[in-house]
């Protein structure tokens, strides 16, 4: 087997393990609404309430971590990719895992286009206060009491993914170089306000400026682009 000058500064590894860390922008889905979270606990007719502005989220930005394998000519692992974001009170965090397939475009195998399909738990939530019962009674939430203290009420949007991505890869002496662009397809989704200790339907407790029930908040959007490194470790 031939090895040539490369990423790790010494060779080329036709088979290795990537370490990769990335900066990506994920598309997010918005009812685009200013709403409020309003809550009655039905003992003692204390009202939760919070801002619930969703108003021009339209993508977070994420910074990601993950391991692969490339293996011979052609094919890829992807054991755990898992990235984080936040944006306008908004946080964004996943994790998955994939294969994937590439073809090298040059003879001396330093560019490589890539293509992958990848499985992902996406979570996103949105907080909606802390609140304390001074009267000592408790909150009562879907028939039973849940405690005189419920701390970060979330609106959380859980999705389970598809995603399938093309991408350019160079290496390098140091570092390998990649950017790429893919498409997420939502397989099941489900919203929720999690007191914790039990959950609620947000058409329960979210309302629009005219008092409307809302739901189908935010979800994973249609996107995703990402750029980032890699060092490689021969096998």
């Amino acid at each position: 087997m031939t090895v040539l000058p490369d990423s790790s500064g010494k060779e080329l590894f036709s088979d290795f393990l990537g370490v990769r860390l990335w900066a990506a922008d994920y598309g997010i889905n918005s009812i685009n609404k200013d709403l409020a979270f309003k809550f009655v606990s039905t003992n003692t007719g204390f009202t939760m309430n919070h801002g619930f502005d969703v108003r021009g989220i339209t993508n977070t930005p994420n910074l990601g971590i993950g391991a692969e394998e490339n293996l011979g000519k052609h094919f890829l692992i992807h054991f755990v990719d898992a990235s984080l974001g936040y944006s306008m009170d908004m946080w964004n965090w996943n994790i998955g895992a994939g294969v994937g397939y590439f073809i090298s475009l040059d003879k001396s195998n330093k560019v490589r286009l890539r293509g992958c399909v990848d499985l992902f738990y996406e979570d996103i939530s949105f907080s909606l206060g802390t609140y304390y019962d001074t009267t000592l009674q408790g909150f009562i939430v879907n028939g039973n009491n849940i405690g005189t203290s419920i701390k970060n009420v979330k609106y959380v949007s859980n999705s389970l993914n598809a995603s399938f991505s093309v991408s350019l890869l160079y290496r390098a002496k140091e570092f390998d170089y990649f950017a790429g662009i893919g498409y997420n397809y939502i397989a099941i989704w489900h919203e929720k306000i999690n007191f914790y200790s039990t959950k609620i339907d947000p058409s329960e407790a979210v309302y629009d400026s005219q008092g409307n029930p809302s739901d189908n908040i935010l979800k994973l959007g249609s996107y995703v682009i990402q750029i980032g490194i890699m060092r490689e470790f021969g096998l």
